[in-house]
């Protein structure tokens, strides 16, 4: 018997399944604060207020450089910098929810922000670990930019729809491994057709 057939008949033990059960409702919470933190920062303009402040003697950063001067920054600094990839992720989902197509470069994606006079590049390059970057723009051909200020009157109740979904279908006696390779399929489904439209 291999460690795998053995897995999967741990997995079908009451105590496997309300492990499996447990794990789902403690990622379905962790998603539900995430949610919740994304959609404070996305509701008003205290963050984007920040990061035009803290690019004004910088044309770019990333999530990495809170890595590498820590001592330089202040608490405040410390903790936008890292909720850049919650920044990152309320511009992603207002794009999807919006069709709003990211621009590709060789190794990433980003979306082009405008806030009255503020223009950047927020975006995630992918190498051995994800790394999410701002970058401001200036000059003259500046088109094509997602208006913050329309981002501010959105509002989207999308993780609350799939948490209620997977609850009822917990209760409607679903296998939990099928809820998470449906999910797992969906997402990985979603991701090559978005990689093919960049091509």
């Amino acid at each position: 018997m291999n460690a795998t057939y053995k897995m999967l008949e741990k997995l079908e033990t009451p105590e496997g399944k309300a492990k499996i059960e447990k794990h789902i409702e403690e990622y379905i919470e962790n998603q539900k604060i995430r949610d919740k933190k994304i959609k404070d920062i996305m509701s008003n303009t205290d963050y984007i207020e920040w990061l035009k402040t803290f690019t004004q003697d910088k044309d770019s950063f990333t999530e990495e450089d809170l890595l590498y001067c820590q001592e330089k920054i202040t608490d405040l600094d410390r903790e936008n910098i890292s909720n850049l990839s919650l920044f990152y992720d309320g511009i992603e989902r207002y794009a999807s929810n919006n069709h709003i197509v990211p621009n590709y470069f060789d190794f990433g994606e980003f979306y082009k922000i405008k806030y009255n006079n503020f223009f950047f590049k927020i975006g995630i390059a992918y190498g051995q670990g994800n790394s999410i970057f701002c970058h401001k723009v200036t000059g003259k051909n500046l088109k094509g930019f997602i208006n913050f200020n329309s981002i501010l009157t959105n509002d989207s109740d999308s993780l609350n729809k799939l948490s209620n979904l997977v609850m009822a279908m917990l209760k409607s006696d679903i296998p939990t491994e099928d809820i998470i390779n449906t999910v797992n399929a969906t997402v990985n489904n979603s991701k090559r057709k978005v990689l093919k439209k960049g091509k």
